[in-house]
């Protein structure tokens, strides 16, 4: 009787002429094997491995008892997953206000709300205590804060040191990251000097960046934001700065010409992001963004190849949405608290308020999640996690990225690990 087989969740992709690699969405582990040993695991002949080896599998969930359904395996990792508070990630929203008007915004409501603009004192101390009393609940350990906005470099920077000196005072490992426009930097270089990580956007050469990102006066923002960066990078060499380029069909083709050009202007000693554009309204979609998802993915690992080549180490593309999860918290201006930095500024999104002391019903709605079938029959489920609820909810479709991960996994892993 077959005691074991393969889970749903691998992607096997060989690597040369004897080897394959398998990358298991669910766990995120990868191996390397021989590829006529993979043959025979997925012919359920598990019978030259050693109980160390099957015991690694198991652990890593390549493999599984043979008569689970995968569907139970993944509910009950994405159950324990959902539950875990040892590390958790808060965002805070420092202000509302945003000093550009991006061509694709997903927020923009910000823009249109009546409500506290910038965080005061007195309601930080109140999401402090809020988040002191419920880490002291979770065992919380390990805290990453991101500032996230509107632009949250428009605050003033006497409270977003404040912010940093709040957390600081938490009993957790703190990580601080900022998502930043880049347009402000040089009006923040005593707080921005305390954050771990700090992402700025760039989407194109000068001209492309510009026809998207520009600001609240229509102007264009690509020769400030380098100009801001080499002078923090000149005065803080260690700083880790992260680049992100949103790409769709656009600026895919000189995607090589574009990180060339930033990394003749700022040096080395930065990681670049790469993010398929998302839809940001109803009436669009992949298929007007991208033409062929395919093309971004081959487009996006090409770059990453061309990064590695030139001693720049390329980053994995994750949906890391925690949305359903116990582990992320948005906190806004007025004390609003939500489960997704997009909903902020619709309060009829909040899940509670710090005032308050008990969970509005859309707390139970989002941690209730729910899979179709397409989704608890599909290999990426553990990856993508069935995609973007806000996207879902914004354009009354599921937002699917299978067809950029049949391309995207298999290729930047071979790059990320075996120097193909």
């Amino acid at each position: 009787m077959q005691k074991y087989r393969l889970t749903k969740y691998n992607i096997i992709s060989p690597i040369n002429n004897t080897t394959s690699m398998i990358f298991n969405t669910l766990s995120n582990a990868i191996i390397e094997l021989e590829t006529n040993i993979i043959t025979e695991l997925q012919n359920g002949n598990f019978s030259n491995l050693d109980q160390d080896s099957i015991n690694y599998l198991m652990k890593c969930l390549i493999i599984c008892d043979f008569n689970l359904k995968d569907s139970d395996l993944f509910e009950s990792v994405y159950k324990i997953e959902c539950a875990q508070t040892k590390k958790i990630g808060i965002t805070i929203i420092p202000s509302r206000i945003c000093n550009m008007r991006c061509t694709y915004c997903i927020q923009s409501n910000l823009f249109n709300t009546q409500a506290f603009k910038f965080l005061d004192l007195s309601t930080l101390k109140k999401i402090i205590e809020w988040i002191k009393i419920n880490i002291s609940r979770w065992n919380t350990e390990h805290i990453t804060v991101l500032f996230y906005g509107g632009e949250p470099l428009t605050a003033a920077d006497e409270m977003l040191i404040n912010i940093l000196n709040e957390f600081d005072s938490l009993p957790c490992k703190i990580l601080y990251k900022v998502y930043t426009n880049g347009t402000l930097i040089n009006l923040h270089h005593d707080f921005l000097k305390r954050i771990n990580e700090i992402e700025v956007t760039i989407d194109g050469l000068e001209d492309m960046h510009n026809s998207k990102r520009i600001t609240s006066s229509g102007e264009g923002t690509y020769a400030k934001i380098i100009s801001d960066l080499k002078k923090f990078i000149s005065t803080n060499p260690k700083s880790d700065i992260i680049i992100r380029i949103n790409v769709d069909k656009n600026n895919r083709k000189p995607l090589i010409d574009i990180v060339n050009e930033i990394i003749a202007e700022l040096g080395k000693n930065i990681t670049f992001d790469f993010r398929p554009l998302i839809p940001y309204s109803n009436t669009i979609d992949n298929e007007i963004l991208h033409g062929d998802l395919v093309d971004t993915a081959k487009a996006i690992c090409a770059c990453n190849r061309h990064l590695k080549s030139v001693g720049i180490s390329p980053r994995l593309f994750t949906l890391e949405c925690g949305v359903s999860t116990m582990s992320q918290w948005v906190f806004d201006t007025d004390g609003n608290i939500y489960k997704c930095s997009e909903h902020v500024a619709q309060t009829n999104q909040a899940v509670t308020n710090v005032d308050i002391d008990y969970l509005y019903s859309n707390f139970f709605k989002i941690m209730n999640r729910k899979f179709d079938n397409e989704c608890l029959e599909c290999k990426y489920l553990g990856f993508c996690i069935g995609g973007c609820l806000n996207q879902e909810r914004l354009n009354k479709k599921k937002y699917c990225l299978k067809d950029f991960l049949d391309y995207y996994i298999p290729e930047i892993m071979r790059i990320l690990y075996f120097n193909q």
